[in-house]
């Protein structure tokens, strides 16, 4: 049969013991800010606000250019495009 293994042994092979005086200590980089909700929740709403400006952007960009060719024809001309 196989075995399970054992998650917590896993777990106990990652912990680290440093017994060096603390001058000779390797220094750890605390990143715990980056999973803050300070930092995570406004980088959110500046992408969204980023993409929804660009997508109000391309949208204005395109309907001024569709009205201006619907006023520019003809009846006749659009007449020919409804048949």
């Amino acid at each position: 049969m196989a075995t399970k293994k054992n998650k917590g042994a896993n777990k106990a092979l990652a912990i680290t013991i440093n017994l060096l005086p603390g001058e000779h200590r390797k220094k750890q980089k605390d990143l715990t800010w980056l999973t803050d909700r300070r930092v995570v929740w406004p980088t959110v709403f500046f992408i969204v606000s980023i993409f929804a400006a660009l997508f109000i952007y391309a949208y204005t960009l395109r309907t001024p250019v569709r009205a201006c060719r619907s006023r520019t024809r003809t009846p006749a001309a659009q007449e020919n495009q409804r048949t």
